[in-house]
């Protein structure tokens, strides 16, 4: 029964397979293409994602084994070296290479450090050197070999290699690839602090002052920095497996001799950075007087940046600077570097910030010297990873002005800077100035992984003169001019010099004087003719006391009773005629010189009467009164009439030069008349021979009396006196005695001096090629420049006076270094803005982006613009932040101290590790928070046998300054705990695991 069933439905099912084995309808056929076609795009797709992400996953494999591979070994040659040598020939065993290892392709980077080992007698130096290269296997495939070679009291190395990278990148397009020469800087680039005592560190700049002096930290090697290209395949670079970079650094170390493994007293004295939140970082901070009342707003900031690095493997130097900078902090000394793990430092520094006071000139040349350089010029033992320059204006001073280091390295111009103004009081942009911070800032922008400006307040809007400095250029080809001479030969005798002899006296420090007594005053009775002007005179009469009116002579004869006015009546000289038609006084002698005493008032005829003598005078002389005498007394003797009787002189008064001349007849008193000195003698004034002879005491042949006779050289040539030949030469002028010079010269032999001819007159006589017949041509290095001789550059320096050959001096310009020289400058109006980025990144910044209050570049950004002051402290949070923020940085402590035996502690998120010691005192975790978002993460220490040693206390967290939250649950098995917080893109995180020893 069951059977026939089985066999019913089988033979139904056959026939319905038979059924469609008879064909398909069409909407079934156009159904089956539809659905077909989808299946084989998707799985077409699906296949083309699975072939194109292998070799991205692949690459990222590759990329991994590298950065492992490069971890093992550069971390630790690292920190170990005491040289380091990136010449692409250097070679870690010399010329004494053992077989053993392939010394082709280029050394990359060389590291040597010293120690030693047990001898059988005493301890033995060793020395190791490490070499990087970049070697091609096969052709245009490429690996870095590690080769390591050690030398034993210096005897011959023993080496070895292995293979660091495969498959690195090949020379880039346009690059010959030259085994030993070429430096494969696209591969390996390595970075050093620069060496004070090498040429082209920056000495030659004027940067020290002193370029010889040699590195006193020269045993303390800077921090060192080397970034590893490495290339897995993949199609993009980064996290797509492709082209990546990987960065290793090292502190500086004093290495000891007997470093060791337990040796923690001996540890670097600055721990390698781990995580990209680390490393050494200067801020910059403009305290000039323009920022006045915003400078509250600078505090808050730079209060703020530390609180965000606070707990962080961050070492922190700060240098406020205005008129000079200093380093907070620095004390007596010259840096200072706050180590942000510790909880003191930081402390200590925002108290040194919230002290920042505004005032001086804005230097940024002293800000930039004094974070890198130390006060004697060298390069500082500890140099910042990265760089913040906060400003508030331009550049108004420079260390030229002033620098607190003026005296112990003082700043030297640069010939860069030739005939750009230098900078003053006025407070405004000065070209010279940022010319020279930029200058070291260029020379340390190698030794910077980032370089951050920021500009802060209203300058963000202004401009400023930009001086362009001419074209450079050296002097070359020195002449100097000169043109031919054509010369006569002679020889001077009895050269001579004239002269006369000047008669002086002087104007003041003399008084005149007569005799008052001992004087007898006379004029003769006969020989005289007293006359009048019969023209040019007016005689007038006063008839009512106040008005003069005209009358004739006869009437001003019969009324005149004296030469005054007293009595009515005077006579005065019409000016505008002449005296003349002289006529006698018509009257008896006796009366008639009555008549000329009554109007007579000065000696001589200035006044319209005179009295000349006309006959014999004498013998018959009438005494007079002195003041009729002196009206009329013209001379010293008794031609014009009248005389002096003298006596016994007595009683003396003094009295004017002008009668004491007229009088005095001989030198001394004799004559009644003396001279004396009364003052100072001074104001000497020329007089005659017959004045200084009548004045001058007989034998008296210096001046202290008053008068004295000098040799003259000046016309008239009276007197000639020898001189010499070399007098002569020097003063004469003409070819007589005119000037004052006389001599006779001679054309022959012996030929003593020559004198300039003309070319034809030397042509006519010159007989001999040498100067033996009296004849030459000479070179004259004087105007007109008619030839041109080479020079040196020093006789150039110290002749030439103007641009050009005017001076008889010339060079050649050449535009090509070194540049000494520049052409005249040219100013443009430039924005402060791109003053302030060019000194950041001459390449170009990367600007900060914001997107509300948030910037969403920060890890990127190199320049920030904050017009208002209160945009400052987000900023500087936000700078903190991009290289910190999305990190927990955790410590394990005993106390204060850091606990000495290794503690690993690890991430839930990616099963990474970091690891605290007492010679790595933090490990730091970074989350890959780039979406924005927030992330949670339990931390959990791996116990293992170092830990019995501990007992735990408990976990504390801080961001911001401030307690950060999170949730500790106990480990099965122990009484230790994991931590569990909330780890966000604008935090840094710091978390501290508190023990003690059992």
């Amino acid at each position: 029964m069951s059977r026939t069933r089985r066999t019913l439905r089988q033979t139904s099912a056959d026939s319905s397979r038979s059924r469609r084995d008879r064909g398909t309808t069409l909407p079934e056929i156009l159904v089956a293409v539809a659905v077909s076609g989808l299946l084989v795009a998707v799985m077409a797709a699906a296949t083309r994602v699975v072939v194109r992400q292998g070799d991205n996953t692949t690459g990222r494999l590759n990329n991994a084994r590298s950065e492992q591979a490069v971890g093992v070994w550069m971390p630790t040659d690292l920190a170990s070296a005491e040289i380091v040598d990136d010449s692409a020939g250097a070679s870690p065993c010399g010329n004494v290479c053992p077989p053993n290892v392939d010394l082709g392709g280029s050394n990359t980077l060389m590291l040597t450090w010293t120690g030693t080992v047990a001898g059988d007698t005493s301890t033995l130096t060793t020395t190791t050197k490490v070499s990087y290269r970049y070697i091609e296997v096969s052709p245009n495939e490429f690996e870095i070999h590690r080769v390591e070679c050690v030398s034993v009291a210096g005897g011959a190395p023993t080496c070895s290699q292995i293979t660091v990278l495969h498959d690195v990148m090949a020379p880039p397009p346009g690059i010959e690839f030259i085994a030993g020469v070429t430096k494969p800087s696209w591969v390996m680039l390595v970075t050093l602090a620069v060496d004070p005592v090498k040429p082209g560190d920056g000495t030659d700049l004027g940067l020290s002052g002193n370029g010889s002096t040699l590195d006193p930290t020269y045993y303390y090697r800077e921090g060192r920095r080397v970034t590893v290209t490495i290339n897995g395949g993949g199609d993009l670079a980064g996290t797509g497996g492709g082209q990546d970079q990987i960065t290793l650094t090292a502190g500086g170390t004093r290495r000891d001799p007997n470093l060791s493994t337990t040796n923690l007293s001996a540890a670097p004295t600055f721990a390698a950075t781990r995580s990209r939140c680390g490393g050494n970082f200067g801020l910059l901070v403009d305290s000039s007087g323009s920022i006045g009342s915003n400078m509250s707003y600078v505090r808050s900031g730079a209060a703020a940046f530390i609180d965000a690095f606070a707990g962080t493997p961050i070492k922190l130097q700060v240098v406020p600077f205005s008129s000079v900078a200093t380093t907070l902090g620095a004390g007596t000394g010259w840096s200072k570097y706050y180590d942000m793990l510790v909880d003191s430092d930081v402390t200590a520094l925002k108290v040194l910030v919230n002290g920042l006071s505004s005032g001086g000139y804005t230097n940024w040349e002293d800000a930039f010297f004094r974070m890198f350089r130390n006060a004697d010029g060298t390069v500082q033992q500890v140099l910042p990873d990265t760089l913040i320059f906060f400003t508030d204006g331009m550049p108004t001073y420079n260390r030229l002005n002033d620098s607190t280091s003026k005296t112990t390295s003082p700043a030297v111009a640069n010939t860069a800077d030739s005939g750009l103004p230098l900078a003053g009081t006025s407070g405004s942009y000065n070209q010279l100035s940022w010319n020279r911070a930029n200058r070291i800032a260029r020379v340390y922008e190698a030794d910077l992984e980032k370089f951050i400006g920021v500009f802060v307040g209203t300058d963000i809007g202004g401009s400023s003169t930009w001086t362009e400095q001419g074209a450079g250029y050296h002097l070359t080809n020195y002449l100097r001019g000169y043109h031919e001479s054509w010369e006569q030969a002679y020889h001077l005798t009895n050269p001579q010099r004239g002269s006369h002899t000047l008669y002086e006296y002087a104007s003041t420090g003399l008084t005149y004087q007569y005799a008052q007594s001992g004087l007898t005053y006379q004029y003769s009775t006969t020989g005289l003719t007293y006359e009048y002007a019969g023209t040019g005179l007016i005689y007038e009469q006063n008839k009512n006391g106040n008005t003069w009116t005209t009358v004739t002579k006869a009437v001003y004869d019969a009324g005149n009773a004296n030469n005054t006015s007293t009595d009515n009546y005077r006579v005065r000289v019409d000016t505008s005629t002449s005296l003349g038609n002289w006529t006698t006084l018509n009257a008896s002698a006796a009366s008639a010189k009555t008549l000329y005493d009554k109007s007579n008032t000065v000696a001589g005829e200035a006044d319209g009467f005179r009295v000349r003598t006309t006959g014999t005078v004498g013998p018959t002389w009438t005494n007079t009164t002195k003041t009729v005498f002196d009206l009329t007394n013209t001379t010293a003797d008794s031609t014009d009439g009248y005389r002096i009787v003298v006596g016994s002189p007595s009683s003396w008064a003094s009295m004017t030069k002008a009668f004491y001349d007229v009088n005095n007849a001989v030198a001394g008193a004799s004559d009644g008349f003396q001279v004396i000195v009364s003052g100072t003698l001074k104001s000497w004034v020329a007089t005659t021979k017959a004045d200084y002879d009548a004045n001058n005491l007989p034998g008296n042949t210096d001046s202290l009396d008053g008068y004295r006779a000098t040799v003259a050289y000046s016309a008239p040539y009276t007197d000639w006196a020898a001189t010499t030949d070399a007098a002569y030469l020097a003063g004469n002028t003409t070819a007589d005695n005119t000037d004052g010079w006389d001599a006779v010269v001679s054309n022959s032999a012996p030929f003593t001096y020559w004198s300039s001819v003309s070319q034809g007159t030397y042509n006519a006589n010159n007989s001999t090629v040498d100067s033996a017949d009296g004849w030459r041509v000479s070179t004259v290095y004087s105007s007109p420049y008619s030839a041109w001789e080479n020079s040196t550059e020093a006789a150039y320096t110290s002749g030439n006076t103007v641009w050009g050959v005017a001076d008889g001096w010339d060079a050649t310009k050449d535009y090509t270094e070194p540049y000494t020289f520049h052409e005249g400058y040219s100013t443009s109006t430039r924005k402060n803005t791109d003053i302030l980025k060019q000194i950041v990144a001459p390449g170009g910044v990367v600007p900060a982006q914001k997107t509300g209050s948030t910037y969403t570049n920060s890890q990127e950004a190199t320049y920030y613009e904050l017009p208002t002051w209160d945009q400052f402290a987000g900023a500087m949070t936000s700078m903190a932040l991009a290289e910190c923020g999305g990190t927990v940085t955790l410590q394990t402590k005993i106390g204060a101290a850091a606990a000495a035996d290794p503690f690993t502690y690890q991430s839930s998120v990616d099963k990474t590790t970091a690891t605290t010691s007492a010679q790595f005192r933090s490990g730091t975790f970074d989350f890959d928070l780039a979406g924005g978002g927030s992330i949670s993460v339990t931390l959990s220490p791996v116990i293992n046998s170092d830990q019995n040693l501990y007992n735990p206390v408990g976990w504390s967290c801080k961001a911001g300054g401030v307690a950060y939250p999170f949730t500790a649950t106990p480990i099965a098995g122990g009484p230790w705990t994991s931590i569990t917080l909330t780890v966000s893109p604008n935090q840094a995180i710091s978390c501290i695991n508190s023990v003690t020893l059992r």
